[in-house]
């Protein structure tokens, strides 16, 4: 009975340790949309699957393309925006690309499964780089960003401050980013 005790114990605190390693994996976005225009990415606190810290637009170098998803079932689509954007950054044409998944806000069992489900799933590290799991209110966030459907997902190019330059949620448009970038 006693070495039951003491297992169980055992176990209940490295679970515990478990989950207190994976708070900051799962940990909510910090999101300010107070003084929004609607032209602009709000200041974002978002970290990466592979556990690094961005601070959005703060972080952008220079211009920056991120595709915005709404629903798992976008996942394809916004890998094709994805491919387009690491084939640019190979070709030193852009230096700053993201994917983001815009989760609805939940709770911290949910935000473990969902982003470490997505960690688990990417064997790819410069994808897990680059994949910044944003959960907010989803409606509320595509407003303040002026993204009418949220069935599709959308691609924008930022300014370094954070302004939309270009924004599109047709995968056809995808070569118009090429004519965007040389612009510069």
């Amino acid at each position: 009975m006693l070495k039951l005790k003491i297992l169980n114990s055992s176990l209940l605190i490295l679970f515990t340790v478990f989950l207190y390693g994976c708070i900051k994996a799962s940990s909510n976005s910090v999101l300010n949309i107070q003084n929004l225009d609607n032209k602009s990415l709000p200041d974002i606190k978002l970290d990466s699957l592979s556990g690094t810290t961005y601070n959005l637009p703060k972080d952008f170098t220079n211009r920056c393309l991120i595709v915005f998803g709404f629903d798992h079932s976008q996942k394809e689509v916004m890998n094709l925006w994805y491919d387009k954007f690491v084939d640019l950054y190979k070709n030193k044409k852009i230096d700053c690309f993201y994917k983001v998944p815009v989760i609805d806000n939940s709770n911290m069992a949910i935000r473990f499964m969902a982003r470490n489900g997505m960690r688990m799933a990417s064997k790819d590290d410069l994808a897990k780089e680059h994949t910044l799991t944003l959960f907010t209110d989803k409606i509320v966030f595509a407003e303040k960003l002026s993204i009418k459907e949220l069935d599709i997902p959308t691609a924008i190019l930022f300014n370094k401050d954070g302004s939309i330059i270009w924004q599109s949620n047709k995968i056809d448009n995808i070569s118009e980013i090429d004519r965007l970038i040389s612009n510069e």
